[in-house]
């Protein structure tokens, strides 16, 4: 087999058929109105060049297109052949063409990172050592801006974990407690208040008449918790105000916060938000503020009447 010049040649067509539907597919997008560093960003293979260090990759499609038999010496060397081309090429170059945002969508092509780096590891081991060495010292420099990036900010976190563990531990889990929380907190709070409080019973907000719903409420409990978010209410008749914490907010949408063409974002979106707890009783407000990574910075307790 490593003398066929049939498997040999068959192997190189398949990576320029695959590069030749890449080009075609940037090529359709730009036509459509794409700007070029637009279409390339959010191409499938693009983004598995950044994936594995944006050199050893390239490097291992040009060696195995310069020397096909590195994938015909044996039948374990064929069969990894098989593996990196559907696995790999096929999958960032066809099956997943389109990768819009790397954080998100990228996790179709993160399974295979593992393949790419594993037969480019065997690829590499037949080139010069001083070169292997040097390409993963480029590719570790290449993406470290981004790995800091994603060592000292937030992605896709809704609500910092501190944030969230001061709002479980304002409720109570008695059997005659109920929540009360806006349609934009139940999607943070929800969950989170079923698990630490199983016994109390939630309710979401259906007009705009809150002091209604919260007198009805009050009619069945014993105690009652009202959860407003930015746009809330700052008082309740009747009710003290138990937690008031401010935080930010990241969501996954960071497409604006790239350099293009790299798939990467140098920093994550975040808005500051806000959690007040409201409680039919006289308490102690514990009043903090979240800084930018979660943390609390600073906080006081201010007595309510």
């Amino acid at each position: 087999m490593r003398k066929s010049k049939f498997f040999k040649w068959m192997l190189r067509v398949l990576l320029l058929a695959m590069a030749v539907y890449t080009g075609w597919h940037i090529y359709k997008l730009c036509v459509n109105g794409s700007q070029f560093t637009t279409a390339l960003q959010t191409n499938g293979a693009w983004n598995m060049l950044w994936m594995t260090g944006l050199v050893i990759l390239p490097v291992t499609i040009v060696y195995v297109f310069v020397k096909p038999a590195v994938f015909l010496e044996n039948g374990l060397t064929f069969g990894l052949a098989f593996v990196f081309y559907y696995a790999v090429m096929v999958m960032m170059c066809v099956l997943k063409a389109d990768v819009n945002y790397c954080y998100y969508y990228g996790r179709y092509l993160a399974p295979y990172v593992v393949i790419a780096v594993f037969v480019c590891a065997i690829v590499w081991n037949r080139i010069n050592q001083k070169a292997v060495v040097c390409s993963v010292a480029i590719s570790c420099i290449m993406v470290l801006p981004f790995d800091i990036t994603l060592l000292t900010e937030l992605d896709d976190t809704r609500m910092p974990y501190s944030t969230l563990t001061d709002y479980m531990e304002t409720i109570s889990n008695a059997e005659d407690s109920a929540v009360l929380m806006s349609v934009d907190m139940a999607r943070k709070l929800l969950i989170p208040t079923k698990a630490v409080s199983p016994q109390t019973d939630v309710y979401f907000t259906d007009s705009d008449d809150i002091y209604s719903q919260l007198d009805d409420l009050e009619k069945k409990y014993k105690e009652v918790y009202y959860i407003v978010g930015r746009s809330g209410k700052e008082q309740i008749e009747n009710y003290s105000i138990c937690l008031r914490q401010e935080y930010f907010s990241w969501n996954d949408n960071n497409i604006s916060n790239r350099m293009e063409p790299i798939p990467f974002p140098t920093k994550f979106t975040s808005s500051k938000e806000s959690l007040t707890v409201f409680y039919n009783r006289s308490v102690d407000l514990i009043s903090t503020s979240s800084s930018k990574n979660g943390d609390i910075k600073a906080g006081q307790i201010v007595t309510s009447g």
